[in-house]
């Protein structure tokens, strides 16, 4: 008995390359363009598991399964709440590696008054220098010295 191909290939019109039925269904660049996100979002995932569904979601966005505005739906329930950082967390990181605030403003690529005002309370620490902020904490700045190099 011999084994049947499971798609016969195809000429598309105004195209001299054969293709399969399965390639004319999912075009490449459609394929990247989910790829580049699903690792857009893995690096902000809450787990593996979540990563995993939103692999599962961007596919069935790409089959036309599910709209763009249910898929910004659940986009927001897979991303990562930024971390916050009191006033307090701010002086005790910059205490913990022996630095002054023009040094860790420094470090951190703003103003040594912004430093200040987060230590006052009077600026909240938001975005990226928040995330900075927890990686010198857990790790000094040699973590950021190995991220610039």
């Amino acid at each position: 008995m011999k084994n049947k191909p499971l798609a016969k290939p195809t000429v598309r019109p105004g195209k001299s390359k054969a293709t399969t039925a399965a390639q004319t269904l999912r075009p490449k660049a459609r394929v990247r363009t989910v790829d580049a996100e699903v690792k857009k979002v893995a690096k902000v995932a809450r787990s593996a598991i979540s990563e995993n569904i939103h692999k599962t979601a961007m596919g069935l966005l790409a089959a036309g399964v599910i709209d763009k505005q249910t898929m910004r739906k659940f986009d927001e329930t897979c991303i990562v709440e930024l971390p916050v950082v009191s006033p307090d967390q701010v002086r005790r990181i910059r205490e913990k590696w022996h630095v002054s605030q023009p040094v860790l403003a420094k470090q951190m690529g703003t103003s040594a008054s912004t430093v200040k005002k987060w230590e006052n309370g009077a600026n909240p620490v938001k975005g990226p220098a928040a995330i900075v902020l927890r990686l010198i904490e857990k790790n000094g700045f040699e973590s950021l010295s190995h991220m610039l190099a």
